[in-house]
Formats: C-alpha cells, sequence, structure tokens
C-alpha cells in the first residue's frame, strides 16, 4: 500500500508538475516526490522538462542516488548534491537511513574509480560523469541529502541523527561529506515559504542567561535594539517549538551544512560551553515588538535573521544539565528591506566576493539605471527576499516581472563575454573571472563599446529565447543534444554571435583559416563590439522558428564537433563545452570548414537563418 498523498501539500505540488509537465505525467508519486525536492530546495520553486533531463537518476540499478545537481548558494562554497528521497508509508527505523548515506557512497567511489559502472543504468552514468566533470578542478564539497516524507515523532528524528553521526565516526568515507537529512516537516514548511513568503513566529519569549541566581545584563540601544545573553537551552527549545513555523523566516532555504564552521561551533558545544560566549557570533532576532519581563524577553511576530547555523547545532546537539550563554542582539523592526540588510550585513558565513566589491562601483549603478530605460532589471547586489526570490531591495519603482527582463550582472557578463568577446569557456567554466581579473572586468563594464543599450537589450532577449526553447524544445531532442543545450548554452550563443560578427565583417575569418596561433585567433574574434540590436526588424510570423531552427542547427554543428574529433569524443559534454581553445578548435574551425568555406552551403544557411538579424 503506497503512502496516501491526497490533500497534502507535497501531493498537490506532484499533481502540479503532472499538469504543467504532461511528458512526467506517467511518472510515479515516489519518482515525482524527487523532482519537487529538487524544485523546493535547489532551484529557488521554478522546474522545468530541461531540469529533470539533467538531474533525474531514478530508476533500476541508480545506485541509491535519486538526482544529482549542482547547488551554488550566493558566495558560498558551491555543493554537488547526491540525493535520495522516499516517501514512507510508516515510520522508519533509525538505523535505515544511515544504510541509504552508504549505499550512495559506494556507488560515488564506484564511478570515481571507474569500477563497476556498467552495474548502473545509463542515466546515471551519463549524469554523475557530467557533474564529476563540471566541479572538477573546482573548490566544492560533496553533499549527500536524504528527504524523508513521513509523520516521524522528534525523538525519532533525533536518533536518526544519533545514527548518522555514530556512522560517520564508524566510516572514514562517510567522512568526506556533508551529509544532510530533510524531514516532512522540513520539505512542507520549505514549499509554503517559496510559494507564500514570509513568516514569522506570532508570539513567544526567550529565557535570559544569568551567571549567578541574581545578575543579568540587557544593552538597549535606543528605543528598537538590545543586546543580552540568552540561555541555550532555551534557545534549543525555541528551535524545537517553533523550526517549522517561522524561527528562521528570513533564510527562505533550509539550514545548509558547513562542515568546518559546524565542527568548531559543535566542539565548542560540546567540550567547551564556558567559552561558547566568547567564540561566537550569536544570534540576531528580528520582532515586531518585545518586552524585557524579568528574566525573559517577551517576543512578537520574530524570527531568527542571523545566526540559523548556531541554533540548529545547539537545538539538534547540546545535551545534558551544563547550560551556557549565547550572545543574542534583538531588533524591533518589520521593514523586511532593512531587516534583509541587516542579515546580509551581520551573515559573516557570507563571504565578501568580488562581485559584492563592485556593486557599487559607479559603472554598475549608471548601467542599472540606464537599462531601467530598456525595461531590463539589473541585479548588482545580493539579497534577493520575498516569495519566490522575485522582489529584492534594489527593486525598480515601475517594475513589472511579467514585461521586464531581468538578468543579474554577473550573468550579463557571461552573456558580453561569449556573444560579443567569443570566449564562452571563460564564461561558463570561470564566471568569477568577470569581477576578479581586471582586465575581463574593464572590457565588460568600463567599455564604453559595449555599453550599447540596444546590443544588451537584444542580447538579453536572445538569451531567453534560448532558455525558453530548452524547456519546451518543440521537437523531441536525443540526448547528445539535450547535453549540448545543457551544458552549450553560452556556446551557442557565441556561435550566433560569431556569424554576426562575420557579417558584419568585425572578423576577418580567411585570416583564421591557416592560422594555427591561438593568440591570433583570440585577438582576431574579440577585436571589435557589433552596435545596435542583434535583431532586424523581421515583420513574418515564422521568426520564433526560423529561431529554434537556429539553435538546433547549432546544437547539431556542436554535436558533430565533439563527435569528429578522437581527442574529444569519449569526454563529456560538460568537458568539452568548458574552455575557449577548444571552442576555437574543434567548433569554429568545424564551422569554417563545412559552411563558410562552401559558398552554397553558407548562402543556404544565411537565408534559412541569418535573414531575422541585423547584419
Amino acid at each position: 500500500m503506497s503512502l496516501d498523498l491526497k490533500n497534502t501539500i507535497l501531493g498537490n505540488e506532484i499533481n502540479k508538475i503532472r499538469k504543467d509537465i504532461p511528458k512526467l505525467a506517467d511518472l510515479t508519486d515516489d519518482q515525482l516526490f524527487n523532482l519537487v525536492c529538487f524544485k523546493y530546495f535547489y532551484n529557488d520553486g521554478d522546474f522545468s522538462i530541461a531540469d529533470y533531463r539533467r538531474i533525474y537518476t531514478d530508476g533500476i540499478n541508480d545506485g541509491g542516488i535519486d538526482f544529482i545537481t549542482i547547488y551554488e548558494p550566493d558566495n558560498q562554497t558551491p555543493s554537488l548534491v547526491f540525493a535520495q528521497s522516499k516517501l514512507y508509508e510508516n515510520a522508519p527505523g533509525k538505523r535505515d537511513i544511515p544504510l541509504i548515506y552508504k549505499k550512495m557512497d559506494k556507488t560515488i567511489r564506484a564511478f570515481k574509480i571507474n569500477k563497476n559502472c556498467d552495474d548502473y543504468n545509463d542515466r546515471l552514468v551519463r549524469i554523475i560523469a557530467n557533474n564529476l566533470d563540471e566541479v572538477k578542478d573546482t573548490d566544492y564539497v560533496e553533499e549527500l541529502v536524504v528527504f524523508i516524507y513521513s509523520d516521524i515523532s522528534e525523538q525519532l528524528e533525533k536518533s536518526i541523527k544519533q545514527e548518522i553521526e555514530e556512522a560517520k565516526d564508524l566510516s572514514e568515507d562517510l567522512k568526506d561529506y556533508q551529509i544532510t537529512l530533510i524531514s516532512k516537516k522540513m520539505i512542507d514548511n520549505q514549499i509554503t515559504i517559496v510559494n507564500e513568503g514570509r513568516k514569522t513566529v506570532k508570539q513567544g519569549e526567550i529565557k535570559l542567561f544569568r551567571e549567578d541566581r541574581e545578575n543579568f545584563q540587557i544593552i538597549k540601544y535606543g528605543e528598537n535594539g538590545l543586546f543580552t545573553t540568552i540561555s541555550a537551552r532555551d534557545l534549543q527549545r525555541l528551535y524545537r517549538s517553533y523550526r517549522e513555523d517561522g524561527l528562521f523566516e528570513q533564510n527562505l532555504r533550509y539550514y545548509r551544512p558547513n562542515k568546518k564552521i559546524d565542527d568548531k561551533i559543535k566542539n565548542s558545544i560540546f567540550k567547551n560551553k564556558k567559552n561558547f560566549w566568547y567564540f561566537n557570533n550569536g544570534i540576531i532576532i528580528a520582532c515586531s515588538d518585545f518586552k524585557p519581563d524579568g528574566d525573559n524577553i517577551k517576543l512578537w511576530s520574530f524570527s531568527i535573521i542571523n545566526g540559523g547555523q548556531t541554533t540548529v547545532l545547539i537545538g539538534d546537539y547540546f545535551e545534558g544539565t551544563e547550560d551556557f550563554a549565547v550572545p543574542c542582539k534583538i531588533i524591533r523592526n518589520d521593514d523586511y528591506h532593512f531587516l534583509a540588510q541587516v542579515a546580509e550585513a551581520s551573515n559573516s558565513q557570507k563571504a565578501i566576493s568580488d562581485a559584492d566589491l563592485k556593486a557599487n562601483a559607479p559603472e554598475q549603478i549608471q548601467l542599472k539605471k540606464k537599462l531601467e530605460e530598456k525595461e531590463i532589471y539589473l541585479d548588482i547586489k545580493r539579497g534577493k527576499i520575498g516569495a519566490k526570490n522575485k522582489i529584492d531591495k534594489e527593486c525598480p519603482r515601475n517594475y513589472d516581472s511579467k514585461t521586464w527582463n531581468r538578468i543579474s550582472n554577473q550573468e550579463l557578463g557571461q552573456l558580453m563575454l561569449s556573444f560579443i568577446f567569443q570566449e564562452p569557456g571563460t564564461a561558463r567554466s570561470n564566471k568569477n573571472s568577470i569581477f576578479a581579473v581586471q582586465n575581463t572586468y574593464k572590457k565588460l563594464f568600463l567599455n564604453k563599446e559595449v555599453q550599447d543599450l540596444d546590443l544588451i537589450k537584444s542580447l538579453v532577449k536572445l538569451y531567453e529565447y534560448l532558455v525558453e526553447y530548452e524547456k519546451n524544445p518543440r521537437i523531441e531532442l536525443d540526448q547528445e543534444e539535450n547535453e549540448v543545450l545543457s551544458y552549450g548554452k553560452l556556446y551557442i550563443l557565441a556561435v550566433i554571435g560569431f556569424f554576426i560578427k562575420i557579417e558584419k565583417k568585425l572578423v576577418d575569418y580567411k585570416l583564421l583559416l591557416n592560422n594555427e596561433s591561438d593568440d591570433i585567433w583570440e585577438t582576431e574574434l574579440s577585436k571589435n563590439v557589433p552596435h545596435g540590436s542583434i535583431f532586424a526588424e523581421y515583420i513574418e510570423d515564422d521568426f520564433e522558428n526560423i529561431l529554434r531552427n537556429l539553435f538546433l542547427e547549432i546544437i547539431g554543428l556542436i554535436k558533430d564537433a565533439h563527435q569528429s574529433d578522437a581527442e574529444v569524443v569519449n569526454s563529456t559534454y560538460t568537458n568539452f563545452l568548458k574552455t575557449n581553445p577548444k571552442y576555437r578548435k574543434y567548433i569554429l574551425k568545424r564551422i569554417m570548414s563545412q559552411i563558410l568555406r562552401n559558398d552554397i552551403k553558407y548562402k543556404r544557411f544565411k537565408e534559412d537563418y541569418l535573414k531575422i538579424f541585423n547584419i
């Protein structure tokens, strides 16, 4: 007998995927549960058939892994996530869950040492290979995540987590991973928060910590702030009472483990409680009102906006009778924008990136303002808040999500690097260089030629057409074509940019035909910038069909380039589509030899595809 999901939050989400994506309607509830978990924990509430093709591994011989994804929180170390999702009619035994992690680890290790891969399904083999290649040579962590949808008691959940910790202590293999368990309450809560936005604890109180029976301290800052020391034991009570009911409202995502930080906090909890106050930054609570009341502080409409990691670890691991002190700042303010700024400014776990340092640069602010004239919302700062992360504190007053284009400055840099400067490898696999490498930043954001609003508007629009094509290609693509589309969107843009630059005589491809110098190729491809809109004033109603056919044609060219050379045919597509030299050597050279040098083919190519562009 399967678990009855009728009238549940999860059941509604499963039915929504069946309705929105008919191709997935025949999947079982168990299988669709995986997709719901990915949608809300790793994709901000969005999901498409393209996501399914890229992440889904569930099935016979899946090695205990249901989906794989790379998750990149703001300026934190990215995680390569291996996930398993379980619907339980009855609560699992406390020893069942560690066995799931061990099976996942066994599968991952088999791939890494290239043994027994024939024992697994083709989908798993392909997706795990692409993801391992994607993160290769980068700083990342591997995370094993188990989602369980079952009503389990607090005591059972605690016992399961203890078994997981013991399994990690006994296994050198499991110590290599971040280990995460996501329960039914957390799943329901995550779905609700992403869909509905803000939620707080309506009313509660927190007990102050006193070194002796008489003395405790509260330092006030004006009428709306105070700083004090609270009881770790009472913080644990707060966590257990309200963790799924708004206690972490500002975070919008579930607690993310960080092994280095977690170990330090847990070490203080277990071995150094007396010095915890000195070693830990504590927590910040935001509320609509507070009132000191003896050895308590009463709180209304409150949540923890910083210190979630500290709170979770105290809640899960604090044992014994010895209480200890936790620093606590309390702010009376219900301005969501202001609280988002407090949360961001006080979060010491979020590293200050090169993008953050450039956020207030005059050229970024000016570009943001100019693009608003073209109804483009340029995100130049972190700190997105609200339901589905669609609104943030920098939102233009007249912003309309239905008609405006929205893109981050890093994404815009990736598009310009690919299309204008013909560097899709850098744009895709080294996007941090957009802000970290001065020469790259200068040519993208301090170059007046590139700050062409019509060019930017049309480039953003072209990319949106491509993303929409990935979600709904209409014509069924084969496995390799889907991988080119999934990992090579910036390469497809680059190829379109190459043809446009050829037609505008901004690139002399004949100079490159018999030249093997990669430096000369790089200089010739990037030296000139096209101006004005990419698109021509094409009035026929077959515009989108032409564009879609062009995307398919380029996908075929990239696929052929990969398959035609012995040096790269056995590499994954994510590895093939990673560097500028490979783009030039294998893709552009093939385009030159197969199309540009053949007058008949090139004439037909222009007639079929290039008539919609401004050339």
